[in-house]
């Protein structure tokens, strides 16, 4: 007559007496756990590439070129990062 139907209102039948339905409700949870976890870091990324200009600057060993070669060098002087003389014998050897 009751069919499967336990004590507890049908869960007897669906977990079949068994641990099965444990496990998979603990793959559920952390499957929602990883998605959040990856939301969060997708996010952090892009409010931290928003806050630099969008752009996080040129790959570690890539050629930035001739011209951008000075404005650095510029901009380090302007900042005082570097004295007159190293300024001017930098920017000579740049051509």
């Amino acid at each position: 007559m009751w069919n499967h139907w336990g004590s507890q209102g049908g869960w007897d039948g669906m977990m079949g007496g068994s641990y099965a339905g444990f496990w998979w409700m603990g793959l559920h949870w952390i499957v929602w756990l990883l998605l959040i976890v990856v939301v969060v870091w997708m996010v952090v990324a892009l409010v931290g590439r928003l806050r630099h200009g969008g752009d996080a600057g040129p790959a570690v060993g890539a050629s930035t070129g001739g011209g951008d070669a000075v404005a650095i060098l510029d901009a380090r002087y302007a900042r005082g990062e570097i004295e007159r003389e190293e300024y001017l014998r930098r920017k000579r050897d740049l051509g």
